[in-house]
């Protein structure tokens, strides 16, 4: 006859140790290939694209250069009137919306080898990694991720789209039985 007398404990739900390091281990491959796009990804990214170069009708030459981008952490706009400017992924799953970071890029144009101008712009808003380096969860201890909603042994490893949890596979297998 099915008992809930496991149910009943206190420790119901939280993973024991041999499971919690298996769980960790399985998100940290997701959360180390993120930190390495943010770290050295984007970087390379922007030196493997070649400036932009045009010859004006009278002779001159234009260059459009891309410099550096980086992603900011998640926070509210900065007009807004908050108490805290931190977004945090329990916020985004209670509210339905993507718990993104706004994407940065700066360029820069030359006339005839001499730089113009350097402008750095937003060009649009990128889902963020929940326990990335740019997750405002990085670095919170348990008792720190209680307090703004989280679980105490949140792993990470996923992003927040719509409110909703998905999870990107690393490994791409073609189905079997279609």
């Amino acid at each position: 006859m099915p008992s809930l007398r496991e149910v009943q404990t206190p420790n119901f739900g939280v993973p024991k140790d041999e499971q919690y390091k298996v769980l960790l281990n399985a998100s940290i491959a997701h959360v180390d290939s993120f930190n390495y796009v943010l770290r050295e990804g984007l970087t390379h990214m922007i030196q493997s694209i070649p400036p932009l170069e045009m010859g004006l009708p009278n002779g001159d030459r234009v260059q459009v250069q891309l410099r550096n981008c980086y992603i900011e952490m998640p926070r509210v706009k900065r007009d807004t009137v908050a108490k805290t400017f931190k977004v945090y992924p329990a916020e985004c799953r209670s509210r339905h919306v993507t718990y993104k970071g706004l994407f940065h890029l700066t360029t820069s144009w030359s006339l005839n080898g001499v730089i113009q101008d350097v402008v750095e712009k937003t060009i649009g808003e990128v889902p963020i990694m929940v326990k990335s380096q740019a997750c405002n969860l990085d670095k919170l201890t348990p008792k720190q991720l209680v307090k703004v909603g989280e679980e105490e042994n949140e792993f990470g490893g996923y992003f927040i789209i719509n409110g909703l949890e998905k999870v990107i596979r690393l490994l791409i297998a073609q189905r079997r039985n279609y």
